[in-house]
């Protein structure tokens, strides 16, 4: 499972819900070859290059962070309870993790 990155003075925070199976695998973020987001990142201009998600740490030397909220496996309904129970603890670690 790919692990929390956070560090403090973070300028970008990226929060990931329920990682693929290629990343829960291998233990990067947007590890799925069909995900977009490294290209997307670059693109976007956020990155001056192409990232692998090998290198997901190496993003915190450039301000950008990575969480994750993994929800349970049952059923929509419990999935959303535990997203409206997570968010005040969520917020309050990202608070005083990053800024």
């Amino acid at each position: 499972m790919a692990s929390n990155l956070l560090a403090s003075g973070l300028r970008l925070l990226f929060c990931g819900y329920n990682p693929s199976l290629a990343s829960g695998r291998i233990g990067y973020h947007y590890a799925n070859p069909g995900n977009r987001f490294w290209r997307v990142l670059f693109a976007a201009g956020i990155t001056d290059r192409l990232y692998r998600p090998e290198e997901d740490a190496w993003l915190l030397d450039l301000g950008i962070g990575f969480t994750k909220i993994d929800p349970p496996r049952y059923n929509a309904r419990s999935k959303y309870k535990f997203l409206s129970a997570s968010r005040p603890w969520r917020s309050r670690s990202v608070r005083r993790r990053s800024f």
